[in-house]
């Protein structure tokens, strides 16, 4: 089940299921107060449909039991390439057609690519997820330097302060990091 994590319009920050974000956030969402909710995992922040009911909310989040076509189940999603007329050519007589040349060369560049790829990835995402939820709060600027720096020492001096659940979940994905 995710997780997430979040920043309530009181600026107190709660962790939970889905279902906790919702039942806690609901009602300040109705008075115009929309909170800031990131899913753990991949420090994603989740917009939800506040204006709706709170079945609604709930069920924004859930992913349907009923088939769709395609591959759902390993996260396929369409979107659009542009390429030149020789590249449509090549992929034309490939095995397996574009979409899995495609694939196929992804892959193989992921897997030959440095780790520092991944490092940067990852550093943007707890960047993006600080300047969220802490850009005006004392240190945001220092933590933020940290994280590229990969300095742990000037990280955890800057974010002192801030709230003991926020620290726990960041310090955690700065952890990640350094793997």
């Amino acid at each position: 089940m995710k997780q997430y994590i979040a920043k309530t319009t009181t600026n107190t920050w709660i962790t939970g299921d889905w279902y906790k974000m919702v039942e806690s956030c609901y009602d300040s969402c109705r008075a115009g107060n929309e909170p800031f909710i990131v899913e753990c995992d991949e420090i994603k922040r989740i917009d939800a449909p506040w204006h709706l009911s709170k079945e609604k909310v709930l069920e924004s989040q859930i992913k349907p039991d009923k088939p769709k076509r395609g591959r759902p189940k390993l996260g396929v999603s369409s979107k659009e390439v542009t390429l030149l007329p020789k590249h449509w050519q090549w992929l034309s007589i490939q095995q397996g057609g574009a979409s899995a040349s495609i694939r196929k060369l992804i892959d193989a560049a992921m897997k030959t690519s440095p780790k520092s790829d991944l490092i940067l990835i990852n550093q943007q995402k707890l960047d993006q997820f600080l300047y969220g939820s802490m850009g005006d709060q004392t240190g945001f600027e220092q933590a933020s330097r940290a994280i590229y720096q990969l300095n742990k020492i000037e990280f955890l001096s800057a974010i002192n302060s801030w709230n003991s659940l926020l620290k726990t979940f960041i310090i955690k994905k700065f952890e990640e990091l350094e793997l």
